[in-house]
């Protein structure tokens, strides 16, 4: 199996004001050096844990179809589309009437044919014969304007259903007037690129009253992930001449252990 990033988020869980305000930086010139940092440290809690933080989008490549496909990036939101090489050597998309998910009982994903079905065959000797897109993701970010709708969140291609359950934040700013943190919100009138919240399953959508700052995200990410990309920030940043020139000591073992209780046994 071949795994590979196809779009990467659009946000960062940590903002640049909360970066600085960990660091006790206020030379403007580190800016691009610090938004550098929080790339890299998110990218390091991901590949440790082997969870997506922000929503992105992912592709696994199989020479063949499996019994039970494992996909290996957690957690998984959606499938995005699952296409294969027939025997003639056409690409086919496969029907999602045809395969079952389990997105929820497992440390990963996995995809197996629907009752009844079996996977079909592929052209043999044939590299990437089955590829899979699919969208992982703790957090979603999303805008809003109060002023065109009250009522609407927009996120491109997200991946929450109407009954969703979740809970909105913020980093670098605040929530828009009409949303707090810590509260259980409904997915309702979802679309494709947009959705609004309600307090009840299938209620009224809430109405904004202002648009907030920073950016918002709904789903949340574990704080102690928050944390570890907080704590390597600071330790990349105080070693940063030693990073340029690759001399930079083992990461601190505080961060590792604020991250191995997020990471499934499967990856032990």
């Amino acid at each position: 199996m071949q795994q590979s990033l196809l779009e990467s988020p659009t946000a960062e869980p940590v903002s640049l004001k909360q970066a600085i305000c960990h660091l006790r930086e206020g030379d403007e010139a580190q800016d691009d050096l610090i938004r550098g940092l929080i790339r890299v440290s998110r990218q390091h809690v991901e590949d440790f844990t082997r969870r997506a933080l922000v929503m992105q989008s992912w592709r696994v490549t199989l020479s063949a179809f499996h019994s039970v496909i494992e996909l290996p990036v957690l957690p998984v939101r959606a499938i995005s589309s699952i296409q294969y090489v027939d025997t003639e050597g056409t690409t086919q998309t496969l029907s999602s009437s045809l395969y079952q998910v389990d997105l929820t009982t497992s440390d990963r994903a996995k995809i197996m044919p629907a009752y009844g079905e079996t996977w079909p065959s592929t052209r043999g000797e044939t590299f990437n014969a089955v590829t899979i897109d699919f969208v992982v993701g703790n957090a979603v970010p999303f805008t809003t304007d109060f002023l065109t709708d009250a009522n609407q969140m927009d996120a491109t291609a997200h991946p929450h259903a109407n009954g969703d359950v979740s809970q909105v934040w913020n980093t670098g700013g605040g929530l828009p007037d009409g949303l707090s943190t810590y509260t259980n919100y409904y997915v309702v009138n979802a679309t494709t690129d947009a959705f609004e919240l309600s307090l009840t399953l299938g209620g009224a959508p809430i109405v904004l009253t202002g648009d907030g700052t920073g950016t918002y995200f709904v789903g949340l990410i574990p704080e102690p992930l928050i944390s570890a990309m907080l704590l390597l920030i600071g330790h990349l940043h105080e070693n940063r001449e030693q990073s340029i020139v690759g001399s930079l000591n083992e990461i601190p073992m505080g961060i590792q252990s604020l991250l191995l209780p997020y990471v499934s046994a499967r990856f032990l």
